[in-house]
């Protein structure tokens, strides 16, 4: 038997497509017989977890500048991502537009982002509040020159976080 290309797609489209509907009949199944043994066993172990405070988003900065200080570090810059949560409880992505933390070695963190995108930054930011903005037509990077100055960072190396 020959069969077209058009009757194959169509055909694999159709099978693909019923797909989950016997996934969700075999789950249903096992799901009844897992609740009524296992989860009566489960204990909630989120029971003892708080958020992350303020005192320690401070400390964790504070120990960053006292390594900094012994690795002869003059400022670290944190893009979008695990390490600027970790510090600042920012949770945001990536994009071709920086957004961007700076943690000098002594003195407060500053936080770039384009304009359009602070209220949604100072909503996220669990310390410090200086959060400076850039234009599209403006460098981003200029912005962080001018945040190393502010800080007395005029010499010494940067650090990047390394992903």
């Amino acid at each position: 038997m020959k069969i077209t290309k058009r009757a194959f797609i169509k055909a694999s489209a159709a099978a693909v497509a019923t797909l989950p509907l016997s996934q969700s009949v075999f789950a249903a199944n096992n799901s009844a017989s897992l609740t009524t043994d296992k989860a009566a066993t489960l204990s909630d172990i989120t029971a003892s977890s708080r958020p992350i405070t303020v005192n320690e988003r401070k400390a964790r900065i504070k120990k960053a500048q006292s390594l900094m200080a012994k690795s002869n570090v003059a400022a670290m810059i944190l893009e979008p991502g695990a390490a600027m949560d970790y510090f600042t409880g920012i949770q945001w992505w990536r994009s071709e537009r920086l957004t961007a933390v700076v943690i000098p070695r002594e003195g407060d963190i500053a936080v770039l982002c384009p304009f359009f995108e602070e209220p949604s930054i100072r909503e996220s930011l669990k310390v410090g509040n200086d959060v400076r903005v850039w234009q599209e037509h403006e460098s981003p990077f200029a912005l962080v020159q001018q945040i190393l100055n502010d800080r007395n960072v005029t010499k010494g190396r940067l650090a990047f976080e390394h992903s």
